[in-house]
Parts: structure tokens; C-alpha cells; sequence
């Protein structure tokens, strides 16, 4: 069997998640920042071509920085998705989270909850889902997550949703109640099963707004550009009646993330 480019990355990004992961999770929490700021060190020594040529490519959009100061965005880029690797390979062999996670906008949560409607969740994925789900787990909605088959992975084949995926998403996974998967060949059972959630067990279901699929798409500004973004969450809001509301974690510093749940978001509802 012919393995593709898509896969080959799969199972290097596998590699770098048990590995790191594994040293992560067989170490104190104290020592992780140590660790993380050791393995970014490395990584910049090895791939500093890659670096700077992120740092030009940067230059359209941050066109009044420097060259130097380009490097360093691309320098934090890359010790984000250490720390990512991080998180998600020690939950591979833990249960947890190895980042301090602080939660702002609980209480939009739980009033949005208290509504007795359910609720949907508009999540932007800048870092990863798992400390938005335990966020909520801990305000007493477990999170029902619309996932496609190829979240987290760069490849659709086998060997990655049957290999890879398993683990480098076992600690999202962990931390919700459930993940509906859209199937590729089309199809509303998925919606049904989100619309039961809300409506018959006015339960939380999140949905991405910044994923590059979705039936209907619109345009926003974005970096001086335009991007598109789906429209699931609010037209299951719509359809429901459910609140609407945004989440997203933010990272404040080396293993330091924040939940942010922002206020319900009017949904016009004729």
C-alpha cells in the first residue's frame, strides 16, 4: 500500500506528540517550562531556515517589523506548537491537561445553561479544544463537539484516522461527551443527532468558526485580506433556539492558557 505525503505527516506529527508527550508526562509539572523552553531552543538550532523563511513570508502582513523581530514572531509560532504537542502526547498517557487553564465568562455559561434551552458554543480553534471542554465540563455542560473525520489530521487515509488520530486526540476526546462526526458522504443524521442534543436533552454543543469547511460559508475580513467561515453554529442556534455563544483559549504565556466565553450573541430568530 502506497503511503501518501498527507500520511507521512501524520505519523511524523505522531512521532513528535508520543515523544514529547511521553517525556512530559513521566515529568514534574515544574519542569515543563524548562523542558518546553529547551525543545523550542532545539527546534529553532534545527530548523532555522524554516524560521526565516516564515519571517520573510511575514513581512506582507506585519509590513512596519523588522526582519529580527519577524523571526521572533516565528520563533513563538514554533515553540506554540511544541507546547501543543506537549499537552496533547501527555494526554495520550494521562488524563489532564499540563497547562494552568483560568476560565473567563464562566457565568455567561452557566446563565446561558440555567435558560434551560441548551446550548451552542462557536469555538475558534486557536490553540486546542480540550481546555474549552473541560471549561465547560466544569460548569456542568459536557460538550457534544461537531468534528469531521480529518479533524487533526492531514490525511483522510487509514493508517491516520486509525493509527494517528486515536492518539493525539484521546485527551479531547477525554474531556467531552460525545463527537459527531460529519460523514463524507453528506447528509443531515448529523444535524438530527446535534438538534437532539439541544432540544431533547438541552445539552452544549460546540461547532468550529474558523474551520475551512461548512455547507454554507460566508467572507470576513481578516489580516488585511478576506477568509470564509461556516455558518453551523448559529444556524443551529437559529434552528433551536438555543443561546449563542463564542469560546476560544488564548495563550498568555509557557503553559498558561485562558478560556474565554464571550456574552450570548443575539440570533434573530425569524
Amino acid at each position: 500500500m502506497l503511503v501518501g505525503s498527507g500520511t507521512v505527516l501524520d505519523l511524523g506529527k505522531l512521532a513528535i506528540t508520543l515523544g514529547v508527550g511521553g517525556i512530559t508526562a513521566l515529568t514534574p509539572r515544574s519542569v515543563h517550562p524548562v523542558l518546553l523552553a529547551g525543545l523550542a531552543r532545539a527546534g529553532a538550532l534545527v530548523r532555522r531556515g524554516q524560521l526565516d523563511e516564515l519571517a520573510c513570508l511575514m513581512g506582507d502582513q506585519f509590513p512596519d517589523t523588522t526582519l529580527e523581530e519577524r523571526r521572533q514572531i516565528a520563533f513563538e509560532m514554533r515553540t506554540v506548537r511544541i507546547e501543543h504537542a506537549m499537552c496533547r502526547g501527555y494526554g495520550a498517557f494521562r488524563r489532564g491537561w499540563p497547562a494552568r487553564i483560568t476560565t473567563t465568562g464562566a457565568d455567561h455559561l452557566r446563565t446561558a445553561r440555567a435558560e434551560g434551552r441548551g446550548v451552542v458554543i462557536w469555538v475558534m480553534t486557536f490553540l486546542d479544544l480540550t481546555p474549552i471542554n473541560l471549561a465547560a465540563a466544569e460548569q456542568g455542560c459536557p460538550i457534544t463537539h461537531l468534528s469531521s473525520r480529518t479533524h487533526g489530521l492531514s490525511d483522510s487515509g487509514p493508517i491516520s484516522r486509525r493509527v494517528v488520530a486515536p492518539v493525539i486526540l484521546r485527551s479531547e476526546k477525554r474531556s467531552q461527551r460525545q463527537r459527531v462526526i460529519i460523514p463524507p458522504g453528506g447528509g443531515y443524521a448529523y444535524l438530527r443527532k446535534l438538534q437532539s442534543v439541544i432540544e431533547e436533552d438541552h445539552g452544549t454543543v460546540s461547532i468550529r468558526g474558523d474551520s475551512t469547511h461548512g455547507r454554507l460559508m460566508i467572507e470576513a475580513p481578516y489580516l488585511g485580506g478576506t477568509a470564509s467561515y461556516p455558518t453551523g453554529a448559529p444556524s443551529l442556534a437559529h434552528r433551536t433556539g438555543a443561546p449563542l455563544l463564542t469560546a476560544a483559549t488564548i495563550r498568555k504565556g509557557p503553559l498558561d492558557h485562558e478560556v474565554i466565553i464571550d456574552e450570548p450573541i443575539a440570533v434573530r430568530r425569524d
